[in-house]
């Protein structure tokens, strides 16, 4: 099953995408990682938006 992007574009299609365009690497970043990386040891209680997937791509 592919997972939707936006409603055009599918997770495997963007990174294609954005490998094609010249960038050097890409991938994605999920809910779980970024609870992992940026809110694990949070007081407060805040934890990023459910269902969003985030494509990081670097030169």
């Amino acid at each position: 099953m592919m997972k939707l992007v936006c409603n055009w574009l599918h997770l495997e299609e963007a990174l294609e995408l954005v490998l094609s365009t010249g960038f050097k690497e890409a991938k994605t970043i999920s809910t779980k990682d970024m609870e992992q990386y940026y809110f694990a040891n949070r007081t407060d209680g805040l934890l990023p938006a459910s269902g969003e997937v985030f494509l990081l791509a670097t030169t």
